[in-house]
């Protein structure tokens, strides 16, 4: 044979032996030597050797991993109802057929839920709860069974379950495999329903009442239910029948099985929108530590103009808790809405005037006396807001739509308090002389003056009096709050100064004082003066209103004083 031949077997053993650089490089190095030493036909030999082997290798590779019979078992599965909902009774149906044409022997199924499925029952005789394995035992050739599993699945609405199973089992004598299927399912809706009522068309405006409900159609009780609310940005929220949190989400603490709950809510649109409103309420519900998202509620209401205009004049001047104000009440003509039994009233106000309006509603207005509501806080202010009642022709719908209100400053109230004593409340003597007073002789008294229940700051606050007949100033104080008590003889002064809103905190402004008194003989048998035009005036800072009240005179009158005199 040429050499150009011989080089070519060669390089072709070679080339064949290096390929991929496998494992086997120990038998093929000293192969390659073989080719170079022996002639062609030993050669030729030797590789028909070697490409045998590599054949049979694989064959044994492929006769082995054939020969699992487990590969052959047929797994299938449904659920019934076809459609999954979370929270609700749900039956998986795994179905097994031995196609491997061997005999399999102790064959087991092992049972995997997804984290918050709750299991009710396994239709089948061997199940071991503890272990959640079911014995099939031994599966001929071509064998079958079902086995249904009964439960309840927890979860997001549109998220994924998933469930897996184990199949052991064993074959020609004391071999042994497994083999893991995994079922995936997907709730489409959920066991929690929602439900919400609200108009078909609203008017700008408006004040509506609108209602949740909550149902459990399931079978197990749901721990936690929550509904976070998101109403229309020309919307406000004004009550709820159950109380929400900060993030406008309704909590519910249990829902047993058919429970039903529902929540009314009111509030009102704006007045100058004709934007769709659009209302949307998500529930959710927790199952162990997690909250699992369910279907989403989302409600859009048309709105159109109101029917009627109505508007409250300008408040020029601060208002006083208690004593009226007279106001204008101005409405335009009617829109083309159909309307009838139109009505008009003013809401803010201790009183609440309302009149009937003539259809078609024309332009007009009307002046009213209002009193103001005494409110709450501090720093307080009333709003008049006029109020259209009316029933839509097309539909009979009763419809009350918020006019534009009007606000004014309420100037602070103030009380007064003043009164005089000889002994304390504990029966200790705070005064000096004769009891009851003798003429011309001198009985010293101790007077008490508090001031308290403002709702606005107050800065120049001075109490004063008139001392009166017969009554001598004894420059014996004490006060908390201000400069402290002086007299100029014939009466006295309480610089107090800057009161800041008292109503918040509960703060007393007090000062108490001792008078003398030496009753004429005519005023024996009576019961004299110690102070009379007690006035206490300042200034509110929230309305930049002068407050001024004057209280009864302080007399000698002490029918709460009890103890035992001791000159």
């Amino acid at each position: 044979m040429s050499a150009p031949h011989k080089n070519s077997l060669i390089h072709l053993a070679r080339t064949g032996v290096h390929v991929a650089r496998q494992p086997g490089r120990l038998l093929s190095v000293p192969l390659a030597k073989r080719l170079e030493k022996h002639g062609w036909k030993h050669r030729l030999l030797d590789i028909g050797t070697m490409s045998a082997l590599v054949l049979l290798s694989l064959g044994i590779a492929f006769t082995l991993f054939r020969s699992d019979p487990g590969t052959h078992v047929l797994l299938t599965s449904v659920v019934a109802p076809t459609e999954v909902v979370s929270g609700g009774d749900s039956t998986l149906a795994i179905s097994y057929t031995n196609e491997s044409g061997k005999l399999l022997k102790d064959v087991t199924l092992t049972l995997a839920y997804p984290p918050y499925f709750v299991l009710q029952t396994v239709d089948h005789p061997a199940f071991h709860l503890d272990t959640n394995t079911i014995e099939i035992g031994d599966l001929a050739p071509g064998a079958n069974g079902l086995i249904k599993i009964h439960g309840v699945m927890f979860g997001d609405v549109g998220g994924e379950q998933t469930f897996s199973t184990t199949l052991g089992y064993g074959w020609d004598g004391n071999r042994t495999g497994s083999r893991v299927q995994t079922y995936r399912f997907m709730p489409q809706r959920s066991a929690l329903t929602i439900d919400s009522q609200l108009p078909d068309r609203l008017v700008s405006g408006q004040r509506l009442s609108g209602s949740i409900t909550l149902q459990n159609t399931g079978s197990l009780t749901f721990p936690e239910a929550a509904i976070h609310a998101s109403f229309p940005n020309n919307f406000t929220l004004t009550s709820t029948s159950l109380k929400q949190r900060k993030d406008t989400t309704w909590i519910v603490p249990t829902i047993e099985p058919n429970e039903e709950l529902v929540i009314i809510y009111t509030g009102s649109l704006a007045l100058n929108t004709n934007e769709e409103a659009t209302f949307t309420f998500e529930p959710s519900f927790v199952f162990g530590d997690e909250r699992f998202a369910q279907d989403t509620l989302s409600e859009t209401v048309s709105t159109v103009p109101p029917p009627i205009a109505v508007s409250i004049d300008p408040i020029k001047s601060a208002l006083t808790s208690g004593k009226e104000v007279t106001v204008t009440v101005r409405w335009g003509d009617q829109t083309d809405l159909g309307i009838e039994r139109v009505k008009l009233h003013i809401e803010g106000a201790v009183n609440q005037p309302e009149w009937t309006l003539d259809t078609p509603v024309q332009a007009g207005s009307r002046t009213v006396n209002l009193v103001p509501h005494a409110g709450s806080g501090t720093n307080r202010q009333v709003t008049f807001t006029p109020i259209v009642d009316f029933v839509l022709n097309e539909t009979q719908e009763p419809v009350s739509v918020i006019g534009e209100p009007t606000t004014g400053l309420l100037t602070t109230s103030v009380v007064l308090g003043g009164f005089a004593r000889y002994f304390t409340s504990a029966g200790d003597q705070l005064g000096r002389g004769p009891l009851p007073p003798r003429a011309n002789e001198a009985t010293i008294y101790w007077a008490f003056l508090n001031v308290q229940d403002t709702f606005n700051d107050l800065t120049d606050v001075v109490v004063t009096a008139d001392l009166a007949n017969n009554v001598t100033w004894v420059n014996r104080q004490s006060v908390t709050k201000g400069a402290g008590v002086i007299s100029n003889g014939t009466s006295l002064s309480w610089n107090v100064g800057t009161l800041p809103a008292t109503i918040s905190n509960g703060t007393v402004a007090a000062a108490s004082f001792a008078l003398s008194i030496t009753p004429s003989n005519a005023q024996i048998g009576t019961v004299p003066a110690l102070l009379s035009n007690v006035r206490i005036t300042g200034h509110d800072v929230w309305t930049g209103q002068t407050i001024t009240k004057t209280i009864n005179t302080i007399t000698t009158q002490t029918e709460s004083d009890s103890g035992r005199v001791e000159h």
